[in-house]
């Protein structure tokens, strides 16, 4: 001991004291920082987060893509290779074309042509027609009794052709779920 030490006081004490209160200061710091990048890890890991909301709002759904919707095609203008011609733009997008035709035929065709362009699906394809008509430029989306998941274009007077690709993606961007009309799947 030395002479500046006062009595009954030791500097092992003190030192052993300290070193307690550093461990259990480590311990805590490790145990937090620990507990922090878990929580980071789990919150931004490519993926995990993402899934796990789209199963929250819509268990059941999937995942659309172009090659799973069928779309038959019909012209009802007077203008000759309309339907063929949006066939091929949507078939280049990847969607799978099944039929395309004029209403009553080429020779046959209405006087008058559909006012608007109409875009009829049946329930199980609700999907399938909202993607459809995300595509068009003018469409007006037409929910009838049909059954399966095939979509129907009927090309009206104001058919404008299809928006650009950009503009299709940056529409689906803000939609607010990874499954598009996730709320209104039956």
């Amino acid at each position: 001991m030395s002479m500046l030490t006062p009595p009954g006081h030791s500097y092992q004490r003190r030192r052993g004291q300290s070193r307690a209160k550093i461990l259990s200061i480590g311990f805590v710091l490790v145990a937090l920082l620990a507990g922090g990048a878990y929580l980071l890890l789990s919150l931004f890991s490519p993926g995990t987060q993402d899934k796990s909301v789209a199963a929250q709002r819509c268990p059941a759904a999937k995942l659309l893509k172009t090659g799973d919707v069928h779309i038959k095609i019909v012209n009802s203008t007077r203008t000759d290779g309309l339907a063929r011609a949006t066939a091929v733009q949507f078939s280049s997008r990847g969607f799978n074309v099944v039929s395309v035709g004029n209403i009553g035929g080429a020779k046959n065709a209405p006087a008058t042509a559909a006012p608007r362009t109409l875009v009829h699906y049946g329930l199980a394809g609700r999907q399938a027609g909202d993607l459809v008509v995300t595509n068009l430029k003018r469409a007006k989306p037409f929910q009838d009794s049909r059954a399966g998941a095939d979509v129907e274009v009927v090309l009206g007077k104001d058919y404008a052709g299809l928006r650009a690709p950009g503009q299709v993606l940056a529409d689906l961007a803000k939609r607010p779920s990874s499954t598009p009309n996730c709320d209104r799947l039956p």
